[in-house]
């Protein structure tokens, strides 16, 4: 059994990626939530057992008492790569040997689903005296390795992190952070390299931050150079963890820099502006074109705030391509009128239907076969 774990594990990272993609163009309605609950209960139970079968292969027979005190080892973490580490106990984490953390550093920290509990073990393994100690005397190069780690820091260990732009673009590489310890990395960085003053960063620099660009202050975006911000639009444009406030501000510098006058906007810089159409007001929204409303990219639908979506009239909604109609959420859709939703339907050809959590779906979709089938292969080895 412990042979096909790569393979299978290497199956389930396949179809992922491949519903990932999928949902990226907007097609986010490939399967309904009760499917997709299924297919991630299955896809974590396949992953424990995987992990728990490469364990046993680490442990003699004679030794089978042990087994629950074993030590993964650095090559089986290769082994499970970062889909199925995501799998792993906390107590398998507590367990893992200082060198065998040290030499699987990098990947354990590049594991994107983690649990916070997975993430405080890991932690606490890092800052063994044996292994890295105190996040305050860590090297770049420890803080690199850690990557979505850091996450399970405090905002006071952060602050003590020595934090360059390598580091830094590391850590926003990862969505997860919550508010304040993603202002913390921002804010430590900021104070270590440019000494708190957001006019003196960078195009090349803010390209870098990834989703600690989203720790900012409105203050620290409103004081961004406009040349700075739109030598980095586009990888702006791509943030998906900004709240309604940054949002706004970053929408505000987009019309210092291409007029104030949203209609006038060419579609390559609707297509740049990205995410950050969603801190335009309703009634901007409600004066995009058809050429524009084209340029918005699906998978930024879904990032609109409810409130300013709403804006979208239903003249307008009948111009969305289908996979943009998909890409909604419920909650965008609730905040529409009967005549907006109507519209939405059409487009999408999904007939949106009222339920008690708001609107939902009828529709049905491929089943979770792949996962089915892997889980009966682990069972019946």
């Amino acid at each position: 059994m412990a042979e096909s774990v790569p393979f299978s594990m290497e199956a389930i990272k396949e179809k992922r990626t491949s519903q990932d993609i999928r949902k990226k163009a907007g097609f986010k309605n490939d399967i309904n939530e009760d499917e997709q609950k299924k297919f991630d209960e299955q896809e974590k139970y396949f992953k424990e057992k995987g992990a728990t079968a490469l364990e046993r292969t680490t442990v003699a027979p004679s030794s089978r008492k042990r087994r629950s005190t074993a030590s993964l080892t650095c090559t089986v973490m290769h082994l499970l790569g970062t889909t199925g580490l995501s799998a792993l106990t906390t107590t398998q984490i507590s367990n893992l040997a200082d060198h065998e953390f040290v030499d699987c550093a990098e990947t354990l920290g590049s594991v994107t689903d983690y649990s916070t509990a997975q993430k405080d073990a890991l932690l606490v393994v890092a800052t063994r005296a044996t292994v890295w100690g105190d996040p305050s005397s860590w090297l770049t190069t420890d803080i690199y390795s850690s990557g979505v780690i850091c996450q399970a820091m405090t905002e006071v260990q952060i602050a003590t992190l020595n934090l360059d732009l390598d580091t830094v673009s590391r850590l926003g590489q990862f969505n997860g952070w919550d508010t304040l310890k993603k202002k913390s990395v921002f804010d430590r960085w900021l104070n270590l390299h440019k000494s708190g003053d957001s006019s003196t960063i960078t195009a090349s620099e803010l390209r870098s931050l990834g989703h600690i660009t989203c720790g900012a202050e409105t203050s620290h975006i409103n004081n961004i150079p406009i040349s700075v911000y739109q030598g980095a639009v586009d990888s702006i444009g791509e943030l998906t963890s900004c709240e309604i406030s940054q949002l706004q501000a970053f929408a505000s510098l987009a019309k210092t820099a291409y007029g104030s006058a949203i209609s006038t906007w060419d579609s390559t810089v609707i297509t740049n502006v990205g995410t950050s159409i969603g801190g335009l007001s309703a009634s901007e929204i409600s004066s995009l074109t058809a050429s524009q409303i084209d340029a918005v990219d699906p998978n930024h639908i879904s990032y609109i705030p409810n409130a300013i979506f709403s804006g979208f009239t239903a003249s307008q909604i009948n111009t969305f391509s289908p996979s943009q109609a998909q890409s909604t959420t419920t909650s965008q859709r609730a905040a529409l009128t009967s005549s907006q939703l109507n519209a939405l339907s059409t487009v999408a050809s999904i007939t949106w239907v009222s339920a008690e959590s708001g609107v939902g779906i009828a529709m049905t979709s491929w089943p979770v076969i792949v996962l089915f089938v892997l889980s009966a292969i682990l069972y019946t080895q």
